[in-house]
């Protein structure tokens, strides 16, 4: 079973290679809701936005120690997800729009996310999608572990609205995204 960690770093450079293959493209598409417009920016929330990462990690971990199968299952969905999203962006290139906030601390950090990750990728939310699968596999390793995940993963989709990184309809997009791939990695 030590190909399962060969497979959670072929999926880490996988995503960061679809990332980096879209980041520096222009946005055709912007698709925001008045209510985006109503939604203030809470800096706190660069906290979790940066924690996806390691989320990924602590579940896999978690699933691994746990039920092999389930961490296997875990990264076809993750991988399958990447590869949807990844057709998609290329097809749709779309983005949001940001402006650059005050430079507290916080502020700095988020302008600096800003300033390297461009406007693009919005729809789906590759965080929401990661999120919600390792969510849903986090409960199928562990109900009372996976309460605890599901916590943190609400707290990370949140994060992608609040620091403004994201649209509301890129949300439902990123969790249209997550169901679709676990339901199609159940199938195989």
């Amino acid at each position: 079973m030590e190909y399962l960690w060969f497979k959670l770093l072929a999926y880490v450079l996988f995503a960061v290679l679809t990332y980096l293959l879209t980041n520096n493209r222009v946005a055709k598409y912007n698709w925001a809701l008045p209510v985006d417009r109503r939604i203030n920016m809470i800096p706190i929330f660069v906290v979790p936005y940066l924690f996806l990462y390691p989320f990924i990690f602590i579940v896999f971990f978690l699933s691994f120690t746990l039920n092999k199968n389930i961490a296997n299952e875990y990264l076809n969905a993750l991988i399958l997800a990447q590869l949807l999203g990844f057709i998609f962006w290329l097809i749709f290139p779309n983005g949001v729009r940001r402006s650059p906030i005050q430079p507290t601390r916080l502020g700095r950090i988020i302008n600096s996310i800003y300033k390297h990750d461009k406007e693009t990728n919005g729809f789906p939310s590759g965080h929401v999608f990661m999120s919600v699968i390792s969510v849903y596999y986090a409960l199928q390793a562990d109900i009372i572990t996976g309460f605890f995940m599901a916590i943190i993963g609400a707290t990370i989709i949140l994060s992608t609205v609040f620091i403004k990184q994201h649209y509301i309809i890129d949300v439902f997009g990123g969790i249209v995204f997550a169901v679709a791939s676990i339901f199609l990695t159940g199938l195989f």
